[in-house]
């Protein structure tokens, strides 16, 4: 028999299918394929040979007991002595008997060899069904486990990355930035009229424009840029590398210009503003948590002039953008 190379079963998640039976069918795989399982094959043969010789003895007493009668004949002996006859026929039927014996012997050890054999394939067929049951285990618990990090690392109501996901990728922004002398930019998002969607439309509404606002803003980035769900009506746009210190406050009024466009929310056309603050790495902060804070504090700058770009400076002040959207 040859011996199966196949790994062990890993553990199932939670120790729900480390059965008997899996512990049992390993253990008949174990034994069946050891040295001791071939001894009765082996016996079964060595009997089968001496079977073989005994019986080949017999065929050759009968044939010389023949020979003998014939050469009797052909000297004119009509007759064979019978206790002569009595001898011979007794020996052979003696050597028969045994033959027949090694043989039954045979038949046995054959048997339970065979039925050995069955045991080993109906473990082994037992085995292989647990092995599958635990790879669908493993499937499934590996896909429940990409599912709990996406929802762990995005927004449930939006399906943008979240704060969590967004300082992730903040860190390794900077790091990037810091290596290739980089310029890097954080918008600082707010929504404005929100609230009195909400108020008047009904949180549903709300949501439909929070989604609307989300999709337009992850369509519109760039593939290197993660647009992130800060909580809220707020939302974080980091661009990486841009071109120019000029390009955040020129893309910050098109994303201005892009959510002013009305909404539809169930037949219900709505519209809403957004001030924006804009940080930049490393003129007004050299930290993911610092430059969000300058971003932050510079869309409230921008908001209280009335909506519109903003860029945070070195000195703690703001400069508005000229395009507002009102």
């Amino acid at each position: 028999m040859k011996r199966r190379t196949e790994g062990r079963a890993p553990p199932s998640p939670g120790g729900t299918l480390a059965t008997p039976a899996l512990r049992s069918a390993a253990a008949a795989v174990t034994a069946g394929e050891s040295a001791e399982e071939h001894a009765p094959l082996d016996r079964a043969l060595k009997h089968s040979q001496a079977a073989k010789q005994k019986v080949d003895a017999v065929a050759d007493d009968l044939g010389t007991a023949n020979q003998a009668v014939k050469t009797s004949l052909s000297h004119g002996i009509a007759t064979v002595p019978a206790e002569q006859s009595l001898q011979e026929g007794e020996r052979i039927e003696s050597t028969e008997k045994e033959a027949a014996e090694d043989l039954r012997e045979v038949n046995g050890v054959l048997l339970k060899g065979i039925g050995q054999l069955q045991t080993t394939e109906v473990a082994l067929a037992q085995a292989e069904a647990v092995l599958g049951h635990t790879q669908e285990a493993l499937v499934s618990a590996q896909h429940n486990e990409d599912v709990s990090r996406q929802r762990a690392l995005h927004d449930s109501a939006t399906g943008l990355p979240n704060r969590e996901l967004f300082n992730d990728r903040m860190a390794q922004a900077i790091a990037m930035a810091e290596r290739h002398g980089w310029i890097l930019a954080v918008m600082f998002l707010d929504l404005d009229g929100f609230k009195q969607v909400n108020d008047a439309h009904g949180h549903a509404a709300g949501d439909a424009v929070l989604k609307e606002v989300a999709r337009r803003l992850a369509l519109n980035a760039r593939d290197e840029d993660t647009v992130c769900r800060n909580g809220g009506d707020e939302f974080l746009v980091p661009l990486i590398n841009p071109e120019g210190v000029g390009t955040p406050e020129r893309l910050g009024r098109g994303i201005l210009d892009l959510i002013a466009e009305p909404i539809d929310a169930g037949g219900i056309k709505l519209s809403v503003a957004a001030s924006i603050g804009i940080a930049l790495f490393p003129q007004h902060a050299s930290m993911g948590a610092e430059l969000v804070a300058a971003a932050d504090a510079a869309m409230y700058q921008a908001k209280r002039a009335g909506g519109g770009t903003c860029l945070a400076r070195t000195d703690g002040t703001a400069n508005v953008g000229a395009d507002r959207v009102v």
